[in-house]
């Protein structure tokens, strides 16, 4: 799965995804966050970028570099959904983590 870095204006956290499909990639990540202990959190969720397009985002609060949990992420989506389909993967700050607490829950947390 290829991977682009962008730089995104703000973006609003709308709801949680739970569907059966986000089930099946959250079960599946589940397993991957537990071997990489820099994944503090992750969310799930639907959100609108500044310019109002809306997408379905991983969200991860990551201590220290993200690119090795990324890659792996992608390569579990890639797995289970159709060419074609993308997930947006936004890593955390802590300000935005606590603004996600309002309107969605992770579905990680590292047990430390």
């Amino acid at each position: 799965m290829a991977s682009e870095k962008r730089e995104v204006g703000e973006v609003a956290f709308l709801s949680e995804q739970d569907g059966p499909a986000e089930k099946l990639l959250k079960d599946n990540l589940l397993p991957m966050f537990a071997r990489h202990s820099e994944v503090s959190s992750a969310y799930l969720c639907s959100i609108r970028y500044s310019d109002d397009a809306r997408s379905v985002a991983l969200r991860l609060k990551v201590e220290g570099d993200p690119r090795s949990v990324v890659s792996d992420a992608g390569s579990i989506f890639s797995r289970i959904f159709k060419t074609g389909e993308h997930l947006d993967i936004i890593i955390l700050s802590s300000r935005q983590e606590s603004e996600i607490a309002e309107t969605c829950d992770p579905f990680y947390r590292d047990q430390l």
